[in-house]
């Protein structure tokens, strides 16, 4: 842990967003920490997944640094806050996946003869499972930072939002996405 992040975690709450608010990038890790494994806990509860539990974390967390309530002024009551913002999180993702249910179901039912999708597009579909999971492993063998890079470029946020994401800067971030584009041409 960095050394500077410990007396951080003596601060209160408001003393931490108002860190934050005046830029100290600490103060938004400190925070980070301290409810990172309460979330967790939450999303794992509900979502029965890690992998979907960890991007909740993360989404909550960019909703929360996108937050204009978060950036300008402190908040009172930041837990309830935060809690609210997870669970738009959950419900957004809920969302989400109701509606690719309804698409499936609504495809099954456009097909009344085949149990299936015909024979070339099972071949593709497999084809993309397997890119996937390509895709995937090579991921896994970046470093933590070009990761999460990656990954929120991969989503579709910008340069400026993924280095305020992770309290770096936007140079920091084109060479992280940089490198790990290079990594992931080399892995593939």
């Amino acid at each position: 842990m960095h050394k500077k992040l410990k007396k951080y975690q003596r601060l209160s709450e408001t003393e931490l967003l108002e860190r934050h608010i005046q830029g100290d990038r600490l103060a938004f890790l400190a925070l980070y920490l301290r409810y990172e494994s309460k979330l967790m806990a939450f999303f794992i509860k509900v979502s029965h997944d890690e992998h979907t539990a960890k991007d909740l974390l993360q989404d909550t967390f960019v909703n929360l640094l996108n937050s204009k309530r978060f950036q300008k002024d402190s908040i009172q009551e930041f837990g309830k806050y935060l809690v609210r913002i997870a669970h738009n999180s959950w419900s957004a993702h809920l969302k989400k996946e109701k509606q690719r249910n309804e698409k499936a179901t609504q495809w099954q039912k456009e097909q009344p003869h085949q149990t299936s999708p015909p024979t070339n597009e099972l071949t593709e579909a497999t084809q993309r499972e397997a890119n996937i999971v390509s895709m995937e492993k090579a991921i896994n063998q970046l470093s933590q930072r070009q990761k999460r890079a990656i990954s929120l470029w991969a989503e579709g946020y910008t340069y400026q939002q993924i280095a305020k994401s992770m309290s770096i800067t936007v140079t920091e971030v084109t060479g992280l996405i940089y490198r790990a584009k290079q990594n992931l041409g080399r892995i593939l």
